[in-house]
């Protein structure tokens, strides 16, 4: 129920995005939406959630193959919604969670008031 609710909510987002007017939040050098809109991407990101994973682990959990899953976290760190960083021997990944922020802000501009 969860993930049917995260999908519908990213793609509200998305073409709400898409019809947006000037003027609103400016999030137009990002490809954030495209990134969003793959479903094993999005898998990736709730899978982060829960903390820092390294690729070994992501790819384990998914069972995304590790060249598809190399290709989708260079995606997801290019839209900043994934951070990347090094310890020791391993690169770990974790959420960026200043720009879900920021998305969550800018969708909050269509709620509309409440009377």
């Amino acid at each position: 129920m969860l993930k049917y609710l995260l999908t519908s909510l990213l793609f509200l987002i998305y073409y709400a995005y898409q019809a947006r007017e000037p003027g609103g939040c400016d999030l137009s050098d990002s490809n954030i939406f495209k990134v969003l809109a793959d479903a094993q991407r999005r898998e990736i990101l709730l899978l982060l959630r829960g903390g820092k994973l390294n690729a070994g682990e992501i790819a384990q959990r998914t069972g995304i193959a590790p060249n598809a899953l190399s290709y989708h976290l260079k995606l997801l760190k290019s839209a900043d919604l994934v951070l990347e960083y090094r310890e020791k021997n391993f690169v770990y990944y974790e959420l960026n969670t200043s720009v879900f922020q920021e998305l969550i802000l800018w969708v909050k501009q269509f709620g509309g008031e409440k009377s």
